[in-house]
């Protein structure tokens, strides 16, 4: 999938490098919008630990950030720039195939053997953690 996601980047940008910027709009209002969101499920989906910077450093605002402030200046500068009809036209069109996309690579993402493994792990501790709680539970009533 990520092969196939690099090859219509190539496609698109070698057309026109005006085409970027369907690519960069939707990738960077989705960080803005679903950042926050999309980090605790990253997380667990390929299993890191608590603390974990690396991996997802992209989805943490420093303080006082404001993403609506980003979005506006974002949307600010991107209609600044001076496209053709044509071209505003191929980006929106880029943007739905971007979406697309996007959704293909987290469905494949959510259903590999590794996220599946991920959630048997948890599925596991947690019957572990029942199980020594059960087993407590029937040791201290047994014990009268």
């Amino acid at each position: 999938m990520l092969e196939e996601y690099k090859l219509n980047i190539d496609r698109d940008v070698k057309d026109d490098p005006a085409n970027l910027i369907g690519y960069l709009q939707t990738m960077q209002l989705a960080i803005l919008s679903g950042g926050s969101i999309l980090r605790p499920i990253i997380v667990k989906v390929l299993g890191l630990k608590e603390n974990y910077p690396l991996g997802v450093k992209a989805l943490d605002w420093p303080e006082g950030f404001s993403t609506a402030n980003a979005k506006k200046l974002f949307k600010e500068r991107l209609n600044s720039l001076e496209l053709s009809q044509e071209q505003k036209d191929r980006i929106i069109s880029i943007k739905m195939k971007v979406f697309e996309l996007n959704n293909k690579l987290i469905r494949e993402v959510t259903h590999s053997k590794e996220s599946k493994q991920v959630a048997w792990k948890y599925l596991e501790r947690i019957l572990f953690v029942v199980c020594l709680v059960l087993a407590f539970i029937g040791y201290f009533y047994f014990r009268k």
